[in-house]
């Protein structure tokens, strides 16, 4: 018997019975449009509680229904026991998965506890606790560790319910909620080694711990530098005010940078896969902090691809800094809109001269790619202003010849965030909300049959239908642009460009949960072979040995 399960569901459980049209709501992320990507927090409670000598596994049934048509969830509850099992709500698209799991959890393993977690848990735990009584409990919080562990103590018959921090529970016939944890300045205790979590999963389950269904051709890890925002952007249910009111963080707290090259060591100590920094460092020390790390990294030798996302267009001496962190260096920013009116009223205070002053500054510095995200469906944002982005950015590519500029554009889907300042306040951002309180959410994923469909919200200014329009459109013509100025391969483009004009033709029929709509795949990350980047060789025998036996067992 194991301590802990930590199931990541699908974003809607039954998708593999129903067809659906998907579209572009997951095109500039790794994982599938059922979300199979598990939360970073994953990783973080299963290392904490390995090391201190629980038994604890990660199972990610979004990835492996994508993975294995055979594969049945419920058949493979059957096969385990643990004490408690975990249940990931990070984001709202996973309100029917959530909890469905839960509910099978709950038929299959009786009295055993099932607990939700994550932003969207800890934003609903009442109505969790109200309306589904197959949830036990809910951890409220962002570093739920220690609650975790004292919650398998309190199973074991060690402690109160009364003493863990964060938890979520019914006591005759009420709901309670505990106190949060106040959030320490510093995360180092949480620091992971992936190198370890990487050869434990070899040893106990490789394929439940797959991060996301396309990781074995398309791998990536990723490290997280802090927690909370200074920001509250409008539709983000991770910004400031969010943390403050739903997971009770009044402030920023951060790994410490030799702690943070030491987790991309650990990734590093088994394979050359590329590795994304989670999080602004301009927010945690700026050039001082990526100074630091980037030494820890070049003197360790590091020596695989490496992204820096920022929030606001970065200073030229941080870039200086961070050019050196490894050969290939990517850089990611998201100004939303090239109207820099919606910009700034959408969060991203910087005007269209600071970005291009970026843009400038890097292109010089010789950074391997500079990521350009864009969205349609912000507020305020009519259709003409959304098609007016291939203009802009043309503009952009006529003034630096040969440039590793790239530019990606999605819709905002499936939802607005959940305490988020559209969310809480919907007419002052210019939208009307379809759904409010989780079951509204359930409801809505349930009953959809396409993503515009599934939008949680109706924006005054542009219609839902002329958002996807909208997007179709602009994701054509970015693709010829980047075409004809040799950003991206001619043959990926006509072939993506063939995705959406199928897409638009057949209404998405032809689609599956495979496919990117506007982005393809070999744009947004490198298309590499996890086989081929692993340190030793024998270490990806023994996965190819593990899935073989799945498919047999399956």
């Amino acid at each position: 018997m194991i301590d802990l399960l930590l199931v990541h569901p699908p974003s809607y459980y039954y998708f593999r019975e129903e067809k659906r049209v998907y579209g572009p709501i997951a095109d500039v992320v790794p994982s599938s449009p059922v979300y199979d990507m598990y939360p970073y927090g994953f990783f973080s409670i299963t290392y904490y509680l390995l090391k201190k000598g629980y038994k604890a596994r990660i199972h990610n049934a979004a990835a492996l229904m994508v993975l294995d048509e055979s594969y049945r969830f419920e058949d493979y509850l059957r096969g385990i026991d643990a004490k408690l099992y975990g249940v990931d709500l990070h984001w709202l698209p996973h309100a029917h998965g959530a909890l469905e799991v839960a509910k099978i959890l709950k038929k299959i393993k009786g009295e055993v506890p099932v607990v939700l977690g994550g932003l969207s848990a800890s934003i609903f735990w009442a109505e969790i606790l109200t309306k589904y009584d197959f949830v036990d409990y809910v951890l409220v919080g962002d570093t739920t560790e220690k609650s975790i562990e004292k919650l398998i103590m309190y199973i074991e018959g060690k402690g109160r319910l009364e003493d863990i921090e964060g938890l979520a529970y019914r006591e005759e016939g009420k709901v309670k909620l505990n106190p949060p944890r106040k959030p320490e300045p510093l995360l180092n205790e949480y620091k992971i080694d992936f190198n370890y979590l990487f050869k434990y999963a070899l040893t106990d389950d490789p394929l439940s711990f797959t991060p996301f269904s396309s990781f074995m051709n398309n791998p990536i890890g990723a490290v997280l530098v802090f927690k909370g925002c200074l920001y509250s952007c409008a539709t983000c249910g991770g910004g400031r005010n969010t943390y403050m009111e739903y997971l009770g963080r009044d402030r920023v707290s951060f790994k410490t940078p030799d702690v943070v090259a030491d987790e991309i060591l650990s990734i590093n100590s088994w394979s050359r896969i590329p590795v994304f920094v989670i999080g602004d460092l301009q927010l945690v020390g700026g050039e001082k902090y990526a100074e630091a790390l980037v030494k820890e990294l070049r003197e360790n030798g590091f020596d695989a691809p490496i992204y820096f996302e920022f929030f606001y267009p970065p200073p030229h001496g941080l870039l200086e800094k961070i050019i050196k962190a490894s050969h290939t260096v990517y850089l990611q920013l998201s100004p939303e809109t090239q109207d820099e009116f919606l910009r700034i009223k959408f969060g991203r205070q910087y005007n269209n001269t600071m970005l291009e002053k970026f843009i400038e500054r890097a292109h010089k510095l010789g950074f391997s790619r500079i990521d350009l995200y864009f969205m349609h469906g912000i507020p305020f944002q009519t259709m003409d202003v959304a098609l007016k982005l291939p203009r802009y950015v043309e503009n952009l590519y006529g003034q630096y010849k040969n440039s590793r500029i790239d530019v990606f554009v999605s819709p905002l889907a499936p939802f607005i965030d959940p305490g988020s300042p559209a969310f809480k306040y919907p007419f002052l951002y210019g939208y009307k909300l379809k759904a409010k309180t989780l079951s509204e959410h359930v409801d809505l994923i349930s009953r959809s049959r396409t993503w515009v469909e599934m939008l949680n919200y109706e924006s005054y200014y542009m219609s839902n239908t002329e958002l996807a329009i909208a997007t179709a459109k602009t994701g054509l013509e970015l693709l010829k642009i980047k075409a004809r100025y040799g950003i991206i391969d001619e043959d990926i483009a006509r072939k993506q460009i063939e995705v959406i004009e199928n897409y638009l033709e057949s209404h998405g029929e032809t689609i599956g949960v495979d496919k990117k709509i506007v982005v393809p795949f070999e744009e947004l990350y490198e298309t590499l072979d996890l086989g081929k980047l692993l340190r030793n060789p024998d270490e990806i025998s023994k996965i190819l040995i593990n899935i073989t036996r799945f498919g047999e067992n399956n």
